[in-house]
């Protein structure tokens, strides 16, 4: 009997474990994003003040407009990027669709 509750025991805490671990990669868990300022300066400045509010938090630079972040910094980053009148957008997957309908009809720069 004593058996039986100690396999019970351990298959809890097994479980209780791995619903953590997993919680833990959902938090750290990195996504791509697309920052677009109004034009060069105001981009620059997102950079910039993204760098002044949080220095321990580094932008991975993929391309020229997007970049890898902690999933949990998407709200901090939008914050910043609406600050120096740009945007921080979740970048898709597939780009192609975004770029195509870029080109179809192209933004005017103010």
């Amino acid at each position: 009997m004593l058996c039986v509750i100690q396999h019970a025991v351990a298959a809890k805490l097994s479980r209780i474990n791995w619903i953590c671990s997993q919680a833990v990669c959902e938090r750290m868990a990195q996504i791509k994003v697309e920052i677009i300022g109004r034009n060069a300066y105001w981009s620059n400045a997102i950079f910039v003040e993204w760098e002044y509010q949080f220095p321990e938090r580094k932008l991975v630079r993929q391309t020229e407009r997007y970049y890898w972040i902690e999933a949990e910094w998407l709200n901090d980053l939008q914050r910043v990027a609406q600050q120096c009148f740009g945007r921080a957008l979740r970048a898709p997957d597939d780009p192609g669709r975004r770029q195509l309908f870029r080109r179809i009809f192209p933004r005017e720069s103010t």
